[in-house]
């Protein structure tokens, strides 16, 4: 849970202290990247199953709410499935 918890910390601080000039991308991406790769390569078993729980029910509410979805919404819902897909393959 200690890589979790470092991870949702750093999201939560870049998210929640954005420098006064503003947030670079790159380093918004650089973080969104080691996200990926953490939940991918490092994670428990325990920890990748609790976010993959989370993924099917925010999936659940995007569907709920499809026929009114924005783009951002589609793009998210379409990410989440593929990715599940994927991992149940």
């Amino acid at each position: 849970m200690a890589t979790f918890a470092t991870m949702a910390l750093d999201l939560l601080c870049h998210l929640t202290f954005p420098p006064d000039s503003g947030r670079d991308p790159e380093d918004t991406n650089a973080l969104i990247g080691a996200w990926w790769q953490t939940f991918i390569n490092d994670l428990t078993e325990i920890e990748k199953d609790q976010i993959i729980d989370a993924m099917r029910v925010r999936i659940s509410d995007l569907e709920g709410r499809r026929q009114t979805l924005q783009a951002h919404e589609i793009a998210e819902l379409t990410s989440l499935n593929s990715f599940l897909k994927g991992k149940m393959s």
